[in-house]
């Protein structure tokens, strides 16, 4: 059982990092689980006919190995997040906004969190974003440029000065 397993991890993680998922590919999971139960399914059924002790095994491992592949996918995908995203909150007069940048091609945009995990794009407010020092400058594409220094931001939708917090 255990030499399955190492198996299904190693298949797993070999898949995974070939796709390198983001939360957009995540509907691939719809597909490859039960894939990969189905596939798990006809090699018990092939033990059965041909070793009947081994049978029980992949049967097991047909749960198992979904599991493995669930789990790992999302530990990839949040992987992944981490190393191609910032996301910093900050509230200004009771609205929460949410400023994404994604570090591989230095762009950002801005969400108003409307809770629940429910959110609304800005049309406006999404740009550039360029590093001097240890400052991070937003350039809208309107022109209207604010910065984060030090846990602050600074000349965001008219404020002088607001405390902001990195999500991630």
């Amino acid at each position: 059982m255990v030499v399955i397993i190492a198996v299904d991890i190693l298949l797993s993680k070999c898949w995974i990092a070939y796709i390198n998922p983001d939360p957009s590919v995540s509907i691939y999971l719809i597909g490859v689980l039960p894939f990969i139960f189905i596939v798990n399914l006809i090699i018990s059924g092939a033990m059965y006919i041909m070793k009947k002790k081994y049978a029980v095994y992949f049967l097991i491992n047909s749960f198992v190995s979904v599991i493995i592949m669930y789990l790992l996918f999302g530990w990839a995908t949040e992987q992944n997040v981490k190393k191609t995203m910032e996301i910093w909150n900050v509230s200004i007069n009771d609205i929460k906004y949410e400023i994404i940048r994604n570090k591989q091609d230095n762009t950002f945009y801005t969400s108003i969190d409307l809770g629940n995990g429910a959110f609304r794009g800005i049309e406006k407010d999404q740009g550039i974003v360029y590093l001097r020092s240890d400052t991070l400058f937003f350039q809208t594409i309107d022109s209207i440029q604010y910065f984060i220094h030090d846990n602050f931001i600074f000349n965001f939708k008219g404020t002088k000065k607001e405390e902001i917090k990195k999500k991630l």
